[in-house]
């Protein structure tokens, strides 16, 4: 039987060849879409992070004081205003951020370098203008960006992965219909020879299998097309943030075959039901 089911899908990608290959078209642009989604997910993960309502604001504080000083003047901040959060950085954590987004300072930041980095302290608040008052305190050395920047940035990241993923998400589901209407057609064009197979004796397997490898066939080339073109986007991305000294999007194994598992089993699902929707009409 497996013979048969092999050259019967053989012989449905021959005759339907462009159509095949439109579909594996359609579904390969949302998995590569998708895929790009992640990996800027994974990107902009530290820019986005947190909640929309509260900003969180850094504050450096001058090198020459002594960490007895750096500690008590965040517990008297703290204590002063017990609406905010305030949080010191660890350098080791600071260190790790520098090289996150500037990958060329990783080999400069060892133990002694970072003993003459300033002091990191995080405040989020409701209300980050009102952060903008410790400028005039003598132990702070300068005052991050605060609500226009912050705002702006988060905002963008939000909507960028928003659209990225609704746009995926439309274009898996006509993909899906896609898969179904070729699954529907080519029932329909074959269905003298599946009505004497089945009258016959026929097993189900035997009805379905031809279809099923074939449009297995079609979502694996699709995977690997949506697989190829996400690495080519986060290639051509991760050049672009060279330029400007950034890391690249990080880009995990884990997404690639992602993509290829999603290309084979979302047409896959769609025939099978497709095919048993036929099967409940031609038994009743």
């Amino acid at each position: 039987m497996m013979g048969h089911i092999l050259a019967e899908a053989s012989a449905l990608l021959r005759h339907r060849a462009l159509v095949s290959l439109a579909l594996g078209l359609a579904l390969a642009v949302p998995l590569a879409l998708g895929g790009l989604t992640l990996c800027l997910d994974l990107w902009l993960a530290p820019l986005v992070s947190g909640r929309p309502d509260r900003i969180t604001v850094e504050i450096l504080l001058h090198p020459d004081l002594s960490p007895e000083d750096q500690a008590r003047w965040i517990e008297t901040t703290a204590a002063e205003h017990p609406e905010w959060e305030v949080r010191e950085v660890p350098p080791g954590e600071l260190a790790a951020r520098l090289a996150r987004w500037f990958p060329y300072l990783k080999s400069l930041m060892d133990e002694s370098t970072l003993q003459m980095v300033p002091a990191l302290v995080e405040i989020t608040t409701a209300e980050p203008t009102a952060v903008e008052n410790l400028r005039e305190a003598p132990e702070v050395l300068a005052v991050g960006p605060t609500e226009p920047v912050t705002r702006l940035l988060r905002r963008a990241g939000l909507q960028i992965r928003r659209a990225l993923a609704l746009v995926s998400l439309a274009l898996v589901l006509g993909a899906g219909l896609l898969a179904s209407v070729w699954t529907h057609l080519e029932m329909y064009r074959h269905a003298d020879e599946i009505t004497i197979m089945r009258l016959v004796g026929a097993t189900e397997g035997a009805v379905r299998g031809p279809f099923l490898a074939a449009i297995t066939v079609t979502g694996l080339l699709a995977g690997l097309l949506g697989a190829a073109a996400t690495w080519a986007l986060v290639h051509w991305a991760g050049s672009v943030a060279s330029t400007v000294g950034l890391a690249r999007p990080p880009l995990p194994l884990w997404i690639l075959a992602a993509q290829v598992l999603v290309g084979v089993t979302l047409p896959l699902l769609t025939a099978w039901a497709a095919l048993a929707r036929h099967a409940d009409l031609e038994l009743t």
